[in-house]
């Protein structure tokens, strides 16, 4: 016992020891615990419970989709108990309480987020829209602008069309509509994404034209993918010009013209509006070949998400 004293430690030596105790050859001291020996290496330890924050952050995400916000909240809240301080678990929770309109909230928890990961664009994202949907059209303007400078590739990333997509929509809802006209004309008629085509049903839906703004969202869900028409859609659920998919009655007509924003009288978009028609349409789905470029993120009450931006979950590092 001496010789195993001096070469084990004392853990294991007590451990090997309760045995001793047990059949009454050695006393065991007063006040000593059982002695255990833990299954797991710390490695392993940490690594289950990044599986469990992993798990609660997936099951968190599918409850946002089904809109029960009250399981959504519980389980991220989970997540971060088991692996705190993830931006993506943090970025998670400002989605379910902005989807609260719980707006204060959720900008304190997305500034964690992007303070934790300054280069976390999704979290950048939901900053800016915060003051979007309070109708701050200024102050979110100022941020879509900023991430704008920040997001790589130019007019040609398609996380900048959305960007620059988003500050076209401030400028046209405070009224500004030279300027939000000479934005419109920098988007491509059937480009990468189909910023235009919603660019131009905003300009019809804000001037009380929705049978024309409706011609515009079908032509485009003629040409793109059901995410990246959704991806773009939901800026019109937002100003309530149509009614997202989950809280739309069946016999509802498809766009809500009773909460059209005013008609302004500065002229009409310098681009004319043409829909394109049945008969040319592309033979084949643009979106079939680009669509490897579109990554989403989880969505949260529709498909929404960040163009090209890699959709994270909590680390297994």
């Amino acid at each position: 016992m001496a010789a195993a004293e001096k070469n084990f430690s004392p853990q294991l030596n007590k451990l090997f020891a309760e045995s001793l105790y047990e059949v009454g050859w050695l006393e065991k001291p007063t006040g000593q615990t059982r002695a255990s020996l833990p299954l797991m290496t710390a490695a392993e330890r940490s690594e289950k419970t990044k599986a469990v924050a992993r798990s609660k952050f997936e099951q968190a995400q599918q409850a946002l989709r089904q809109r029960d916000f009250g399981t959504a909240g519980k389980l991220v809240n989970e997540a971060d108990q088991a692996d705190p301080n993830q931006p993506t678990t943090l970025n998670l929770r400002g989605e379910i309480l902005m989807e609260q309109k719980q707006f204060d909230e959720a900008e304190a928890a997305f500034k964690r987020a992007a303070k934790l990961d300054p280069k976390f664009r999704e979290a950048q994202y939901n900053l800016a829209q915060i003051p979007f949907k309070k109708k701050d059209y200024a102050k979110a303007r100022e941020r879509f602008e900023a991430l704008f400078k920040q997001t790589p590739g130019g007019d040609k990333n398609q996380a900048a069309q959305l960007i620059k997509f988003k500050i076209y929509m401030t400028l046209l809802l405070e009224g500004k509509e030279s300027r939000a006209q000479a934005l419109m004309e920098q988007f491509q008629f059937t480009g990468d994404t189909p910023a235009l085509y919603y660019a131009q049903a905003a300009w019809e839906f804000k001037h009380s034209n929705p049978e024309k703004a409706a011609d515009w969202t079908a032509s485009a869900k003629k040409i793109y993918s059901p995410a990246l028409n959704s991806v773009f859609a939901d800026t019109f659920y937002d100003v309530g010009w149509i009614q997202s998919p989950e809280i739309a009655a069946a016999p509802a007509p498809a766009f809500d013209t009773g909460s059209v924003i005013a008609s302004q009288t500065e002229g009409n978009p310098a681009i004319e509006p043409s829909p394109i028609p049945d008969t040319i349409v592309p033979q084949t789905n643009r979106q079939k070949d680009r669509g490897t470029n579109l990554l989403l993120l989880q969505p949260q009450r529709r498909t929404r998400g960040f163009l090209g931006w890699k959709p994270r979950v909590p680390s297994k590092d």
